[in-house]
């Protein structure tokens, strides 16, 4: 590598170091944090080109100080947590070979009393490259986890390319994150009204959802868990293009597509490995973006909601009835900015931590599953890049696939991740491993993509031969483990 620097940052970084209270999500995300569930999350980037590990260090360095919450810490001053800044802040960047990306090197978990929310590992082999990021959730979301890859193959590229290529950084506005709990009003025709929001809640607390089911009446030892249940397949760009084309046509968005099909796989998942009855209740987690323009300047922290989209089984055999049940209830939840209801709930829960912890431990189950969808993260950006055969390209580098995965919690036993890159769709799936083996994960996340053939051969009739698929329909899946 030649020894260049990152261009200067200062015109991105506070002028006074910051120090900055936990706003309530954020100390959500520490109370519910454990060993056995840490509320950390990943990516995945597949590259072509070898890392180059002098470089991905100083770009991650001069990274992290372009975001002031992932060069920081947790300390209480007198009493109450707040984010201080850190001098002698680290970042881990560990190169581990091909058989050792799938594990993290340091653990699953993040002690944000002794270090940053992020790190960093990847493996390098004949001629390719991955990358993988682990965040703690609350030092930020999955839109912030974007904005930090983005800074991350920013620095890299002034490292990296030739100077034509070589990108300058995106100026940011640190000094707006004490603002990144307050929410604006809502400007909407409809409203959450009293009675909505008190039904709401008791369909909620007293009416639990049913986990999803395991082969295993009790959970399966820690001494032969996987600490990471991962697995990952992809779409091809025809089959992507062709979901996209149905959305449309059945005027819905490709996330209510994704949400109606999750309902359907936990259904028949379920019908398969136990008795399932017609009152069992799924409930999906849904993450929900409350950002709006004025945050495109904010540097990687939480700015985000939580959603819950509840059928009982029955509700889940009439596909016409069951998409536009949730087209509509994903259309009410973004029109009110429903996800503000659980940080106005975590609002009074966190100020009284010892009380909320005891709620978390007694709820078990919150959500049958959650579900993600990260969209393209790079789509606001590729204009920024150089690129090459269609493909974002990084210096020696070229983005051929991007995977995201979210936390789960107890109770929660599979988290789904939805990403575009290059025009294809990635799945990823993270499941309990108290209770699924990684053939039991492999096993359901081939059950969701099947659900999303099926439903485009179904819809389309010759969609099986105009996307060309091959002889077998089951998808391409990435085992994450040897």
């Amino acid at each position: 590598m030649s020894h260049r620097e990152c261009w200067s940052i200062d015109e991105s970084l506070p002028s006074e170091p910051m120090t900055l209270p936990l706003v309530p999500f954020e100390r959500f995300m520490m109370i519910d944090d454990r060993p056995e569930h840490p509320m950390t999350f990943y990516t995945e980037t597949r590259l072509a080109g070898e890392i180059d590990p002098e470089a991905m260090q100083q770009a991650a360095i001069a990274t992290a100080r372009r975001s002031p919450l992932l060069c920081s810490r947790v300390d209480n001053i007198d009493g109450v947590p707040h984010w201080v800044a850190w001098d002698e802040f680290q970042v881990h960047v560990d190169e581990v070979s091909e058989e050792a990306i799938h594990t993290p090197p340091r653990g699953t978990t993040i002690d944000l009393h002794r270090e940053i929310g992020w790190r960093i590992w990847f493996s390098r082999q004949d001629g390719n490259s991955i990358l993988r990021m682990q965040f703690h959730h609350a030092a930020c979301d999955g839109k912030g986890a974007a904005q930090v890859f983005i800074d991350l193959m920013t620095g890299y590229s002034q490292l990296t390319a030739a100077k034509e290529d070589q990108i300058g950084w995106r100026k940011l506005r640190p000094e707006s994150l004490p603002n990144r709990g307050v929410f604006p009003p809502v400007k909407s025709t409809r409203t959450v009204t009293r009675w909505q929001a008190m039904k709401g809640a008791w369909d909620f607390h007293m009416r639990k959802p049913k986990p999803l089911a395991s082969e295993r009446r009790q959970p399966i030892s820690s001494g032969h868990r996987e600490p990471l249940q991962w697995e990952q397949c992809e779409f091809t760009a025809a089959e992507t293009e062709n979901f996209r084309r149905l959305a449309r046509e059945l005027d819905c968005t490709l996330n209510d597509a994704a949400t109606a099909l999750l309902f359907r796989t936990l259904s028949d998942w379920n019908t398969t490995h136990t008795a399932n009855r017609p009152k069992h209740r799924l409930r999906i987690l849904i993450p929900t973006d409350l950002r709006n323009r004025a945050d495109g300047r904010l540097p990687a922290a939480n700015r985000m909601g939580f959603a819950f989209i509840t059928r009982p089984v029955s509700r889940c055999a009439d596909w016409d009835s069951l998409l536009e049940g949730v087209r509509a209830e994903t259309e009410f939840i973004k029109d009110t900015q429903a996800g503000r209801v659980f940080l106005n709930d975590m609002s009074f829960l966190t100020a009284h931590p010892k009380l909320l912890a005891g709620l978390l431990r007694r709820s078990k189950c919150l959500a049958t599953a959650v579900l993600t969808n990260l969209d393209d993260p790079l789509r606001r950006f590729r204009r920024r890049f150089p690129s090459e055969d269609g493909r974002i390209a990084v210096g020696n580098l070229r983005i051929t696939a991007i995977y995201g995965l979210p936390p789960i919690r107890m109770g929660t036993r599979a988290g789904f991740g939805i990403c575009h890159c290059n025009g294809e769709m990635t799945l990823s799936l993270q499941t309990d491993p108290a209770w699924f083996t990684r053939t039991d994960t492999r096993a359901l996340l081939e059950s969701y993509a099947q659900t999303w053939r099926d439903w485009a051969a179904a819809i389309s009739g010759s969609a099986v031969d105009t996307i060309n698929l091959p002889e077998t329909t089951t998808p391409k899946v990435r085992r994450i483990a040897s």
